[in-house]
């Protein structure tokens, strides 16, 4: 995916406390919370999440649906 041409690497972005009430309201783990800083990293910088991992559309809302894509197998 990175050879394709749009991929830009992030710094990280916002620490839990900081994080959109949306976003912190649905992680119910410590499982989650490197998919919630990648998804609130994507969100500050207007970017879009590629990943291979079907658990982080748990913690998309309806509104923040076109953050994240899931590439299939």
């Amino acid at each position: 995916l990175t050879d394709m041409g749009a991929h830009v690497e992030l710094e990280t972005g916002p620490m839990p406390g900081r994080w959109p009430k949306w976003l912190a309201d649905r992680v119910q783990g410590y499982r989650q919370i490197t998919d919630a800083l990648l998804l609130a990293t994507a969100c500050e910088n207007s970017a879009i999440l590629v990943t291979l991992d079907h658990g982080v559309l748990d913690l998309v809302d309806q509104p923040h649906a076109g953050r994240v894509l899931v590439v299939p197998l």
